[in-house]
């Protein structure tokens, strides 16, 4: 499973693990990348699961 950063309930969890690592002095940065055919079915809606970026 890959982490998330695209709901509510995760934008909060990450929140609280980016406090704490500041907190200590260190730093933290989110890699944007995609995920292909295993994005998960909530944020394609269902419709074309297998829809690849080079189609």
């Amino acid at each position: 499973m890959t982490p998330g950063l695209y709901s509510d309930q995760q934008v909060k969890g990450w929140k609280e693990v980016v406090s704490a690592v500041n907190a200590k002095g260190g730093h933290m940065f989110a890699q944007l990348w995609h995920t292909g055919c295993s994005s998960h079915i909530a944020m394609t809606g269902g419709a074309n699961p297998y829809l690849r970026a080079s189609i």
